[in-house]
């Protein structure tokens, strides 16, 4: 595990391909078949207080095989969003707990005090991982689940297990 960097641009779209169809809607909320250039200047303009995000690196051939990232809203500076994907063949091995957990630790850091998270209704397992997190849903409309953490008045710390 280690930040990711702008440098991995490249590597962020080789992940985005290893991700199923299904894997990709959940993510990004909606059939994507493709990340446009707009998209990858967003994904990859890390390393700011704004903006961190965590990858996990395949050491055999150093392809990312996951990340996950905290987003500050531009008017709400302290507050962000979190959004995390895992390749399909590495999901379900703990890569998006420990993800998770040094994201929330990098945005804690970084002076973030609320996190949101919008999840689709049948991504049972990344609404299970933030609640283990400590999030919580405030809304659940067309689809879609709002989860919450204040996570500068949480018990959440940055050794918490995540469930």
């Amino acid at each position: 595990l280690r930040e990711l960097r702008r440098a991995d641009r490249g590597r962020l779209v080789e992940l985005f391909a290893r991700m199923s169809p299904n894997s990709r809607r959940r993510r990004f909320l909606a059939a994507k078949t493709r990340l446009t250039g707009a998209e990858l200047d967003h994904l990859s303009d890390v390393g700011h207080p704004g903006h961190g995000a965590q990858a996990a690196v395949d050491e055999s051939d150093g392809s990312l095989v996951g990340v996950s990232r905290y987003v500050a809203y531009p008017d709400q500076p302290v507050v962000g969003e979190v959004a995390m994907e895992v390749a399909d063949e590495f999901q379900n091995q703990g890569i998006g707990r420990a993800l998770a957990r040094r994201t929330l630790a990098q945005a804690r850091a970084n002076g973030m005090t609320i996190l949101t998270a919008t999840t689709l209704s049948d991504n049972l397992p990344a609404r299970a991982l933030l609640r283990g997190f400590g999030f919580r849903t405030w809304s659940a409309v067309c689809g879609e689940h709002e989860m919450t953490l204040d996570i500068g008045r949480s018990a959440w710390s940055s050794d918490h297990r995540g469930g």
